[in-house]
């Protein structure tokens, strides 16, 4: 038996989007925003004969748990669990990043996954292999999955008073006797106990918006990756914005036929 002492540094983050993702590894300045139990398994590919986990001492002993403290201060922690075939690494719950050392051969990535997202490959892939085999002793290196959640397009007129309506809120209607009232054409949405609920879409009287014919409307739109911690949408919203994203504009009220593509700045 060959009892490899070889070891590299192996070192990256889990997190969602380009935001997290981007910033320099080490530091600590990441920050998990996609839930608890970040996981990722690596497994030794085309090698049945190894063992990642083997006492000389003691043949019994076939799993291993081992700790692992990086990042500022060393205040970021590493849990692994090995096996024979397989070595299951938990990323520091509020960064993201994890560091260890490992064994310079080929392994397949077999799973990556929080709660609340069972896979965090992109949609198409299962696995991943990555080959360290020509490193040598002490050397670092580094791989991440920075998860891109699918695009999402927020539209939200600009209102005067932050209300989230679309078209006009009021409209003052006068009949042939010159008499005018005022319709109100949207409602702000309330809970059981009549407070305005946050973030809530309102209630439109007709059933639809209403504009103004000839009215100039003010638009804010905005493509972004979305995510929430455990993917509960009960708990806060951490959004990435796509920079450069082109939009494609129909206006259905003009034609069917002409668009209007617009650029969206790096906000």
């Amino acid at each position: 038996y060959f009892w490899d002492q070889t070891r590299v540094n192996l070192r990256g983050r889990v997190v969602g989007g380009n935001t997290q993702g981007q910033l320099p590894l080490g530091k600590s300045l990441s920050k998990n925003n996609l839930g608890d139990s970040l996981t990722v398994v690596f497994q030794l590919e085309g090698d049945n004969a190894s063992w990642i986990v083997r006492d000389q001492n003691d043949p019994t002993i076939r799993e291993r748990d081992s700790l692992h403290l990086h990042g500022f201060n060393h205040t970021d922690t590493t849990i692994v669990h090995a096996s024979r075939y397989r070595i299951k690494i938990h990323p520091d719950k509020k960064t993201g990043e994890y560091e260890l050392p490992i064994y310079p051969v080929k392994y397949k990535i077999t799973e990556v996954y929080a709660h609340g997202y069972p896979s965090l490959f992109q949609p198409g892939s299962v696995s991943e292999t990555i080959d360290l085999t020509a490193l040598h002793n002490g050397d670092t290196v580094q791989w991440s999955r920075i998860y891109h959640a699918s695009p999402s397009l927020v539209r939200q007129q600009f209102n005067g008073g932050g209300e989230n309506y679309f078209g006009i809120k009021q409209y003052v209607a006068t009949d042939v006797a010159g008499l005018s009232d005022t319709v109100q054409v949207w409602y702000p949405e309330v809970d059981k106990e009549g407070k305005v609920v946050k973030d809530g879409q309102g209630i439109y009287t007709l059933g639809y918006p209403v504009y103004r014919s000839g009215q100039p409307v003010s638009m804010v739109l905005t493509a972004r990756e979305e995510y929430y911690y455990n993917n509960d949408r009960t708990k806060p919203l951490d959004t990435v914005p796509l920079d450069g994203a082109e939009l494609i504009i129909t206006n259905g009220f003009h034609s069917q036929e002409d668009t209007d593509p617009v650029t969206l700045d790096e906000n």
